[in-house]
């Protein structure tokens, strides 16, 4: 009987044994750490901020990363480094007023500020000690900014690595075509006229023409880049901008569908909207708490982000919107460094920064006044806050365009501003009730969603590198036809020369049918004589 309770408790004792390494095993193969390059060169908040947050998932699953970023952050955690290139504020771009660039502007500051931006970040010491030590460090992936930057896209090929990309603006037409996305000029906008929807013979004229200049652009900046590359990485790489442009394993994309249009996209093409929305919000400060309870007929949130610069009290925009608000019984939240009249401190509060998915998500905010960039236009549809939008360049004139067709909104354009326009626009934002029940209803949509947009990116990017050599069957081949390929041209002269043969052969019959038949009634006639 001894015996046998002993045996029994021995193999209870085995296989509690047996279950302790199951367990040890489950937990080293969860919290397998990767080492990873992020990288994300452009001097502007909201592109650091989607930045930081993907890094920030992948620190809290216990990765190890090494980051290149324009606004390092204080940290404790041992597995992050950071190179520090925040210099970068220091260049044209990152000082212009936005209010009072163009279409054509734009082109020029980015033909001329671009290129300058990569090659200083590439001359950093770190990097470039990184670069020349390279056969010394190992990286299991590269994470960078896909917007252009494609001299930074030559890390991956340098360590051998995959490369992950993410933006967090809609991807530009350039960048969807060359990884094999639907491309179509007539319905999909090249981001800078608003004309995204291609509803009219003008819109799509003018996006035709825009994405056919945009192609001229690219072939003018893949040569500064190919200059870049070989600069600062030298016989390293072998591969020219183009080809690490295309050489990316997996893409994360900030839009959302419901915020824009359907397109087909390759399968290596994640999108990750809402990706920057706090899990958990803090609570208000208590001086703006205090200010928004007493805002008993609501309130009007005013932020024109971080490039748009309205900090002069004699700009003319923001007196007309102050004009505005005078008059209107809603008290306001304006981001800018604005000296108000005593009269006005009751009614409109000011500040250099707000916390803005927390004012947002307060009971008594009723309207968002926005420049419309692309994280602020998804905090107020997922916190359910209907917008006006003044859009200055890039992206923000098609976000415009989105929230009027979506309902959720409306958009003004800078140059039609006037203290009538405001008034009346804010009226028909906050009285009438469809645009509140439009942007809840899309806020129920997009809350809706099997895993948290982190949880999702950071899945997909350990997944990338789990299997970075099977990767290479979720790439369209369609983007490495030739242009001869792609557009039937080659396949347009054989069945034209098919379809000329076949004439020539049938001339060539009727000719012979035509004679024969001639001989054949000469024959008859000379029987008959």
């Amino acid at each position: 009987m001894c015996a046998n309770l002993k045996q029994i408790s021995f193999v209870a004792f085995l296989m509690q044994l047996r279950n302790l390494i199951l367990i040890i095993l489950f937990i080293c193969e969860t919290t397998l750490s990767y080492r990873i390059l992020g990288i994300c060169p452009t001097p502007a908040k909201s592109h650091q901020m989607f930045f930081h947050t993907i890094m920030g998932a992948l620190a809290d699953n216990g990765h190890e990363l090494v980051l290149l970023t324009t606004d390092p952050f204080e940290t404790n955690n041992p597995n992050i480094t950071q190179i520090d290139w925040s210099e970068s504020y220091q260049s044209d771009f990152a000082n212009t007023n936005w209010k009072e660039m163009d279409s054509l502007k734009v082109i020029k500051l980015g033909l001329h500020d671009a290129p300058g931006i990569l090659d200083d970040s590439l001359s950093h010491l770190d990097v470039v000690s990184l670069i020349k030590n390279y056969q010394n460090e190992h990286f299991d992936a590269v994470i960078a900014e896909y917007i252009g930057n494609t001299p930074m896209y030559a890390f991956a090929e340098l360590f051998n690595a995959p490369l992950i990309g993410f933006n967090s603006l809609e991807i530009d037409a350039y960048q969807h075509e060359i990884v094999g996305n639907a491309m179509h000029p007539v319905l999909h906008s090249p981001n800078m006229f608003g004309y995204y929807s291609g509803d009219t013979l003008f819109k799509r004229v003018c996006n035709t023409l825009w994405y056919l200049i945009g192609k001229v652009l690219y072939k003018v900046f893949d040569t500064m880049f190919n200059n870049l590359i070989h600069k600062h990485f030298g016989a390293r790489i072998k591969s020219n901008s183009v080809e690490l442009t295309k050489s990316v394993d997996l893409l994360l994309t900030s839009s959302s569908p419901f915020l824009g249009f359907t397109r087909p996209t390759v399968a290596f093409t994640v999108p990750i909207p809402f990706l920057h929305i706090k899990p958990r919000l803090q609570p208000l400060p208590e001086k703006l708490n205090k200010f928004l309870n007493a805002a008993h007929d609501g309130a009007i949130y005013f932020s024109f982000g971080t490039m748009v610069k309205l900090n002069n009290n004699k700009d003319e925009m923001i007196s007309k919107f102050l004009n505005a608000f005078k008059d209107m019984p809603y008290k306001v939240l304006m981001k800018n460094n604005l000296i108000l009249n005593s009269n006005d401190t009751n009614k409109i509060m000011t500040s250099n920064w707000f916390p803005q998915q927390e004012v947002l998500a307060h009971k008594n905010i009723k309207l968002f006044i926005t420049q419309g960039g692309l994280p602020s236009i998804q905090e107020s549809v997922y916190y359910g806050i209907p917008l006006i939008v003044v859009p200055f360049l890039a992206d923000q004139f098609d976000n415009a365009a989105i929230v009027e067709e979506k309902g959720i909104g409306k958009a003004i354009n800078a140059k039609d501003l006037s203290v009538a326009t405001i008034k009346k626009t804010i009226k028909e934002l906050i009285q009438n009730p469809k645009y509140k029940q439009n942007v809840l209803n899309l806020s129920q949509v997009v809350k809706d969603e099997q895993v948290s947009p982190r949880a999702k990116a950071v899945w997909w990017i350990e997944f990338t590198i789990r299997n970075r050599n099977m990767m290479k069957h979720l790439k369209y081949k369609g983007v490495e036809l030739s242009f001869v390929q792609t557009y039937f041209i080659d396949v347009i002269l054989v069945f034209l020369i098919i379809f000329l043969v076949l004439i020539f052969i049938t001339k060539k019959l009727l000719k012979s049918i035509k004679e024969k038949i001639g001989i054949i009634k000469i024959s008859i006639k000379w029987k008959r004589a």
